[in-house]
């Protein structure tokens, strides 16, 4: 099963998570070679927000928290984990995480930052 889907962290004493998932099984055909979630985040955001982690980033902006997209390259069939904000440090600290919500590996090196 391939999984993708996007995300958000906050990291200040504990990390939390907010996500959404997509699967896919294995071997699924598309003429794109990048599958990516199907969403932006400011669509997903307000309803999330309220559904995980308690609400209690549901008064935040889409875009206030450090965020990101995991995609699956079916060419060389590698996940592509982009985080859209975050130091280098920061990605090192919190990419276990986002890996084991999206059962990746923890050997694959994926991590992009943009």
């Amino acid at each position: 099963m391939v999984k993708v889907g996007v995300f958000w962290v906050a990291a200040l004493l504990d990390v939390d998570i907010i996500f959404d998932i997509e699967e896919y099984p294995d071997g699924y055909q598309s003429e794109e070679m990048l599958l990516t979630y199907s969403k932006q985040h400011k669509d997903v955001w307000e309803k999330l927000t309220k559904e995980q982690c308690d609400g209690k980033y549901s008064s935040y902006k889409f875009d206030t928290l450090p965020r990101g997209r995991v995609c699956y390259d079916m060419e060389e069939k590698a996940y592509k984990i982009v985080f859209y904000r975050g130091s280098k440090e920061f990605v090192d600290t919190v990419g276990f995480n986002i890996k084991q919500l999206f059962g990746i590996e923890e050997r694959e090196n994926c991590f992009i930052r943009k």
